[in-house]
């Protein structure tokens, strides 16, 4: 079991997290990922407004392409605010946006529904954010906790910290501390 392990920094992009950095403010575009106009455009506005992190909703391969196309295009603009791809239900649209994304946002509880596949693909997943110095965000909340934490924990504050605790000691085992963890 981990204890008392001290923040320290994380670097997603150009920013650092964690450690003596500021609080960075982040914001998430309500754009569809795949309209890449759109979200760029919002994503001009959010930088102008000061936001210092944009998620990206990142469902599939689809918008792992287009999301690539926002970070091309909004870098080309001068902003190099990180762009952080939010994943739900798929390892494998995870695995592929740790090429692309500053940061990916992975929750543990529909990250792969069987707790071994979901070990081998966190590991496959975490190489490839070694190899991009991609960072990632392990984010749980009620509604997503996996049917083993809920059938241990229930649907509980107490059940989403021994998800994160979990997920963090595999992260550990695999020699990566890229991590920031949000409840």
């Amino acid at each position: 079991m981990i204890k008392n392990l001290a923040s320290f920094p994380v670097r997603a992009g150009n920013i650092i997290i964690g450690g003596n950095g500021h609080i960075s403010v982040q914001t998430m575009c309500n754009t569809h990922t795949q309209d890449i106009e759109e979200s760029l455009r919002q994503c001009v506005r959010m930088g102008d407004a000061g936001a210092e992190l944009i998620r990206l909703t990142t469902q599939g391969e689809p918008e792992v392409e287009a999301l690539k196309e926002i970070k091309k295009r909004f870098r080309n603009m001068g902003y190099e605010i990180p762009l952080v791809a939010d994943i739900h239900f798929n390892a494998d649209v995870a695995i592929a946006a740790a090429s692309v994304a500053d940061k990916v946002r992975i929750n543990p509880g529909n990250f792969a529904r069987e707790e071994r596949t979901a070990t081998e693909k966190l590991e496959t997943f975490l190489k490839e954010c070694k190899k991009y110095g991609t960072a990632v965000r392990i984010g749980l909340n009620h509604g997503s906790l996996g049917e083993r934490i809920t059938s241990t924990y229930g649907d509980t504050p107490l059940g989403m910290k021994e998800a994160a605790m979990e997920w963090l000691e595999k992260c550990i085992a695999c020699n990566f501390y890229n991590i920031v963890i949000s409840l």
